[in-house]
């Protein structure tokens, strides 16, 4: 079924934004505040659209029944467990800190 490709497709995106938040994230010392900033305008809009397509493809398979109602994904379970402790660093407003803020089903 084309929604389970895209669900897959969808993973892997979130897996890579994941990977690429922590290879990237900006606490280096050496970065200037508007730098930062910067930084963390870009992965939150990256966030909040891959959020996007996670919510449709949860609500696709919802309506095809391929899916529990509410039921969260593996990756983005996640997610949410490592947000429920403070973030490192001198930065603590990253954009995954919005995560257990925002309903996921």
């Amino acid at each position: 079924m084309k929604i389970v490709a895209e669900d897959k497709a969808v993973e892997v995106r979130t897996n890579d934004f994941m990977n690429d938040w922590e290879r990237s994230k900006p606490v280096e010392g050496h970065l200037r505040p508007d730098e930062a900033l910067q930084h963390l305008q870009m992965y939150e809009s990256k966030f909040a659209r891959l959020k996007e397509e996670r919510d449709n493809v949860a609500k696709a398979k919802e309506a095809l029944e391929l899916q529990e109602p509410g039921k969260l994904s593996r990756t983005l379970a996640v997610v949410v467990n490592q947000n429920k402790t403070p973030p490192s660093g001198p930065i603590s407003t990253h954009p995954l800190n919005f995560v257990p803020a925002l309903p996921f089903f």
